[in-house]
């Protein structure tokens, strides 16, 4: 009987599932994995933590879903890494976007969108992105995303444009100061989740008149520069999967019924449906 591994890479944490059969279901949480911004030395280290996790003599399949793996350079450095790991095992390296395409719609069709510490949408049919709005990253793009709401928040605080109550209160959580910050953004091996380390905040304060405007800001932006170019919104299931979008739910709800749109699902995280999804394809494992 096969082996399977699920992977759910972001850039600031990692899921892991490890099935065999319907008795045995391992869940492992390591570190963020993202080749676009770790060389191969940083990649490997990560996923050292698994080594050992399955033997070589099983009949494994690995299937990564990972932020980061857009290009093809990429994609063979992971796996040729994961080849370290798990020798002998059938590798499968494929974007996050369709991880979500799968977890979310099966290989059914609709709009899916991850917002965590990055943001990226695509229209999906088959298991598959079919058609794709360039995420641009959190220095070209990520609207909305963990990344983008810290960012914001970081550059009202620098600026003095934050109301005087929430300033007093994010100064508790970001004790840095301007060198600091600069220094954390710029000179930081990852950026971007520094800079989502602050989205939690917003949460917390979510229905302060500051942060609702931000983080609406930042949700209309998502939609009119990303979703709303996959055409009628009202003529397709739209579902989401991400930490902030699953915390954040209510805004974005808001956000998308003024465009006529419906989330119908929201997931913290794309792993149960991929489970799911992989399992009723093997016929093993909980489902």
């Amino acid at each position: 009987m096969s082996t399977l591994v699920i992977a759910d890479c972001g850039s600031t944490k990692s899921d892991w599932r490890i099935i065999r059969g319907s008795a045995e279901n391992v869940s492992v949480s390591l570190p963020g994995i993202n080749p676009a911004l770790q060389d191969r030395d940083s990649v490997l280290e990560r996923l050292s933590l698994l080594r050992g996790a399955v033997g070589a003599d099983e009949d494994a399949h690995v299937y990564y879903y990972g932020a980061g793996t857009v290009s093809e350079n990429a994609k063979a450095s992971v796996k040729e890494c994961l080849g370290e790991i798990f020798p002998g095992a059938e590798c499968e390296i494929e974007s996050d976007m369709t991880g979500a395409a799968r977890a979310l719609f099966g290989d059914g069709e609709g709009i899916a969108a991850i917002i965590g510490t990055g943001a990226n949408s695509a229209f999906c049919r088959g298991g598959r992105p079919v058609l794709s709005v360039p995420s641009g990253g959190f220095i070209l793009g990520d609207e909305g995303s963990g990344a983008w709401i810290g960012r914001m928040l970081l550059s009202d605080y620098i600026k003095s444009l934050m109301p005087e109550d929430i300033r007093e209160e994010f100064s508790s959580v970001c004790p840095l100061d301007y060198a600091g910050i600069v220094d954390a953004v710029y000179s930081s091996g990852a950026p971007n989740g520094f800079l989502a380390s602050f989205a939690p905040f917003a949460r917390k304060f979510k229905e302060h008149p500051y942060v609702d405007n931000l983080l609406k800001e930042g949700f209309e932006l998502f939609f009119t520069r990303n979703l709303m170019q996959y055409g009628c919104l009202r003529c397709f299931p739209v579902r989401m999967t991400g930490s902030v979008a699953y915390y954040f739910s209510d805004k974005i709800g808001e956000v998308a019924a003024a465009h006529g749109a419906t989330v119908d699902m929201v997931r913290i995280s794309p792993m149960e449906g991929l489970v799911k999804y992989h399992s009723q394809k093997y016929g093993i494992g909980n489902v």
